[in-house]
Parts: structure tokens; sequence; C-alpha cells
């Protein structure tokens, strides 16, 4: 019964780090494709001008950035954007819309970032000079080191899972081989072979770490439903790339699969050895 129990919460937590480790490479990946090449321009109020003026100023950025050979595209980032990015720090509609936001152009990079990112600075003419260029290379490497921590110690969390499970099995063979002793000296002597026996040894441990995987992962299961529930409700889910529902359940089976695998495996090579002493 307890080793039912430990391979169900060895399974439980195997699966969650598995589910955890595709997140975060799925997560690391995406935004490194989509973030590593990116940087944003911004226009700020140069000489107290208006909406068409400055509007006026964007289009010729816009108009000069396009010409640039660092650059792979520009897009101007609407007014209607840039008002929903501020809705959480700022309530009030009335007051939103009447705030003189800057002019904030998306700029996509044909190359590495933060060299792309100078040359586009010291390529814009004189009446764009005082233009704000932010890279964001620099902290989308902090945050890539921080998601990469995450994935080793989900990785670390999965090896110690299985190297976990050996144990038991092992501990479990000793015990068995040291309290059946007479048993299997008697099954010897009527004929039985080490390699029978230890069949009979992995068969119980199959007949109990396959329910206990299985409910393992439904549990697994089960709670990634309700971290999802939760970060959808609180808008955390956004900061986690979209990964299929197929992808995640694929990975996550891989968890009870080879743990009943493994214990299946290590039982009958731990019983062999253990019955070695019999000879």
């Amino acid at each position: 019964m307890m080793f039912v129990i430990l391979m169900t919460v060895l399974v439980y937590l195997g699966s969650l780090a598995m589910a955890a480790q595709a997140a975060l490479g799925r997560t690391s990946v995406a935004w490194g494709d989509e973030l590593q090449t990116r940087m944003t321009l911004e226009l700020p109020f140069l000489n107290g001008e208006g909406q068409a003026e400055r509007q006026k100023m964007a289009d010729k950025l816009l108009q000069e950035l396009s010409t640039n050979p660092d650059i792979a595209s520009v897009k101007q980032i609407s007014d209607e954007e840039k008002q929903r990015l501020l809705e959480s720090w700022v309530s009030d509609d009335e007051l939103l819309r009447s705030l003189p936001l800057p002019v904030l152009i998306d700029v996509q990079l044909k190359g590495a970032v933060q060299s792309g990112a100078d040359r586009v600075k010291e390529r814009l003419s004189l009446p764009y000079q005082k233009v704000k260029v932010y890279s964001h290379a620099g902290w989308m490497n902090t945050l890539m080191g921080f998601l990469n921590v995450l994935g080793y110690l989900s990785i670390i969390m999965i090896i110690l899972t299985f190297f976990t499970l050996v144990t038991v099995v092992a501990v479990i063979a000793r015990a068995v081989t040291a309290v059946q002793k007479d048993t299997i000296e008697l099954m010897h002597f009527i004929g039985a072979s080490d390699n029978l026996i230890a069949v009979q040894f992995q068969n119980h441990i199959q007949r109990l770490s396959l329910p206990a995987s299985v409910a393992g992962f439904g549990l697994a299961g089960l709670t990634l439903i309700v971290i999802i529930l939760i970060l959808n409700t609180s808008g955390g889910l956004s900061v986690v790339a979209p990964m299929s529902w197929v992808t995640i359940v694929f990975v996550m089976t891989l968890v009870p699969l080879c743990a009943t695998a493994l214990s299946v495996v290590s039982a009958r090579l731990l019983a062999l050895k253990q019955l070695k002493q019999f000879l």
C-alpha cells in the first residue's frame, strides 16, 4: 500500500514538472524568436506640436525607418492599443483619452537587436535625434535566464522522481527476498529458476504501479486544469506562450508510462540481483 501511495505522489509531481518544463520551453522559444529581434521607438512631444503635426512627423519617421537596411518591418502602435495598455493603471476613460500619449513604433530588425538598435539610432536624421529607442534584448536576456533556471529545476525534479522510484523498488526487492527467504529456497528446491521468481515479482510490481501511475497522472491533470483556470481568471495565462492541449497531455503522459516501465524493469533486474545470494 505504501508503494502505491508513493508511486502516485511521484507520478503526480513528475507529471506536473514535465508539463512545467514543456510550457517553459515553449515560452522561452516563442519569446526568444518574437522579441529578441524587436525594439520600440518613442516619439515624444518635442516642441508642443499638435496632434496633426505629430502624426505628420510620425509618418516621416516611418518612411525614414522603412528605408533602413537593418529593419525588416515597422508599424505604428494605434492610440486604442496604447490606451488599452494603460487601462490597468488609469481607470478614468476621459482622463485616459486626454493624455498626451507619445507616438510608439514597433520595429522588427533583421539581425541582432543590440547592434541593430545602435545602428538605427545612428541613422536617424537630425529632427529625430531625440527619439528614444528601447531594445527588448536586455530585459529579455534576464527573463530568458530565469526561465532557463526554472526549466533546469523541472528537469532535476523529474530525474529525482525516477531515481526515487528505482530506490523504492530496490528496497522492496531487498525486503521481499529477506522476508520470503524460506519460500524462495523451497521454490529453488522444486526446480524454479531465478528468472521465473523474478518474473513473479515483476508482475506484482506491475499490478501495483500501473493503477498508481494512472491515479497520479489523473491528479496532475486536474491540478493543471485548476492552475490554468486560476491564471486565466487573473490574467496571468497571457505570460505563457500558447500550447495545444494535445502537446501538454502527450508530454505529461510520458511520465506515467516511463515510471511504470522503469518500475517493472527495475523490479526484474533488482530481483535477479538479490536472488544471486541464494546460489
